[in-house]
């Protein structure tokens, strides 16, 4: 194997490295990525073997194969990182210094504090409900215009549709209370790409309205606030936070595994920590592609429904492919759930495998290079449902904005 360092890769060839945070077979890796071949993928795994980056292989039960990063991959990352030579690698890097030193800060803030966990644990009592709020691909800090040169979207229309849509989901609970729906639990789910980032793909820096540390301002002030209000409103909280690939910071030869979203997360945990919440537990991403959460119960080992959330970026748009269902198939067996959660392809789908529900939400940023590269773009921008101990939904609501 070639071991030439100082090679950079390509956008391409750094998502491809990202998704093999889990075995992969070539036609999966194309299949998520879309319009490029299976050979393609072939040669931009050899281009990051050439670059010195270890990856591990293993056969298939049908002859394949499949790629994966290992601890060498890692290792390698770390110590071994290909030299940085381009501007757009130079800024890339500078954003991840920032984010690393703010999410030092926060680490070292957090570490001497409890968590922020709902004293005495989530709310249960038995003939109520809990309400689920699934929210993903907010993209704030994202800057589009239209073919007119219209703005469609920046920072000031994204907050106001995150309001709009927080407004619509309590609304939804006193509709449903006027029903005679008595709730203990509300459960925000936030799937990732909540920020939009500044390393994704090579335009990015010039697409956004905000810098980075001011995405993740905005994007803790915005659910801080929805937070403030369900407190209110419900017995107990729990935030879910997964993290996305759009927070991910991809400079020429840098690790794929910082991640914006990640400091957003942990600046709601240090807020609710310093205004000393006691009905609010936030749980913290378990791996790098999923969280499971309690539903009906405090922990996973005494919950009445196990929730899995995922951001969706190593997943197929659809899960009724013979592919897509491989893959969830093989999740399901590994982590039990009862209902799973995703987003990513900014589409709102409520699909099933074997009888658990697969929800995906839309986005309330409008359509880019990404979803035109896939003729698809689509509201609602939330989903909110239900959830008794006999059934983990037993009323659904896909929350559009105006």
């Amino acid at each position: 194997m070639a071991t030439d360092t100082t090679s950079t890769l390509t956008r391409k060839q750094q998502e491809v490295l990202t998704l093999l945070d889990e075995p992969m077979t070539t036609r999966e890796i194309a299949d998520v990525l879309g319009g490029i071949s299976i050979s393609t993928v072939r040669d931009h795994i050899a281009a990051i073997r050439n670059a010195g980056i270890p990856l591990g292989e293993k056969r298939t039960s049908d002859g394949g194969k499949e790629w994966f990063r290992t601890v060498d991959t890692r290792d390698r990352l770390d110590f071994a990182r290909p030299t940085i030579t381009t501007s757009k690698a130079a800024h890339t890097k500078q954003k991840k210094d920032v984010l690393t030193e703010l999410q030092d800060w926060l680490a070292a803030d957090l570490s001497g504090r409890a968590p922020v966990t709902a004293d005495g644990g989530l709310e249960v009592n038995e003939s109520n409900e809990d309400m689920v709020v699934h929210r993903s691909d907010d993209h704030l800090g994202a800057y589009y215009e239209d073919e007119y040169g219209t703005v469609i979207y920046d920072e000031t229309i994204a907050a106001n549709r995150v309001r709009e849509v927080n407004d619509r989901v309590l609304d939804l609970k006193r509709r449903q209370g006027k029903a005679g729906v008595e709730f203990d639990t509300l459960h925000l789910l936030l799937g990732g790409d909540g920020v939009h980032g500044e390393g994704i793909h090579g335009d990015q820096p010039w697409e956004s309205a905000l810098t980075l540390i001011d995405q993740i301002d905005l994007y803790t002030d915005l659910y801080m606030e929805f937070i403030d209000r369900a407190r209110r409103e419900f017995k107990s909280v729990q935030v879910v936070c997964q993290r996305g690939n759009h927070g991910e910071l991809r400079g020429d030869g840098m690790s794929p595994d910082a991640n914006a979203d990640d400091a957003a997360f942990m600046m709601l945990e240090k807020r609710c920590a310093d205004r000393g919440y006691d009905n609010v537990t936030i749980r913290a991403p378990e791996g790098g592609y999923f969280t499971n959460f309690p539903i009906r119960g405090t922990s996973l080992s005494d919950c009445v429904h196990r929730g899995h959330l995922r951001h969706g970026q190593n997943s197929l748009l659809h899960v009724g492919t013979s592919s897509g269902q491989n893959r969830w198939r093989g999740w399901f067996s590994k982590h039990n759930p009862d209902i799973a959660y995703r987003g990513h392809y900014h589409q709102f789908r409520y699909e099933s495998l074997d009888n658990t529900p697969i929800i995906m939400s839309g986005s309330i940023c409008p359509p880019s290079d990404y979803e035109e590269s896939f003729s698809s773009w689509s509201e609602p921008a939330a989903t909110v449902h239900g959830v008794s101990d006999d059934r983990p939904v037993t009323w659904f609501y896909p929350v559009e904005f105006n």
